[in-house]
């Protein structure tokens, strides 16, 4: 018996080394596609909706560039959702991606224009702070920056 198909927060994480971003591009590796195809063999997707995002309303929080990170976004779509859809999806995925959890949202929902606010890090290695590149890394020479 197939689940209902329901409005849903969908809370992911990635590391986005490999990819060329969050938004699905054609000829590219994408988070989203990645997660979409996780859904969809894992059954939040029907085959007849499989063929496009928009078919079930996928919508996104912020989109990241290619190589950038995410502790937490949050896209939502219509699915199927069973309780472990979250569990199979995962296995589904690669070791970079991972769908934290859902979370039932009223139609209207949109992530993008309901966020509360963003938070974006810049994180750069130490080093991009010294002129010499042999300079000594030592937590003392750190600490006097």
């Amino acid at each position: 018996k197939k689940a209902p198909k329901r409005k849903v927060a969908i809370f992911v994480a990635y590391n986005g080394k490999d990819f060329s971003g969050l938004q699905v591009n054609p000829g590219v590796k994408s988070i989203e596609q990645e997660l979409f195809n996780a859904l969809h063999k894992a059954g939040g997707i029907s085959d007849q909706n499989a063929e496009r995002l928009n078919k079930i309303g996928w919508k996104r929080c912020a989109r990241t560039d290619k190589g950038v990170h995410a502790l937490g976004n949050i896209c939502s779509a219509k699915l199927m959702v069973h309780d472990t859809l979250a569990e199979d999806a995962n296995k589904l995925l690669g070791p970079d991606v991972r769908i934290l959890g859902f979370q039932r949202v009223p139609g209207s929902f949109n992530p993008k224009d309901m966020c509360g606010g963003r938070r974006y890090e810049y994180v750069c290695p130490a080093s991009a702070f010294f002129r010499d590149a042999d300079a000594d890394m030592t937590p003392e020479a750190l600490a006097q920056l």
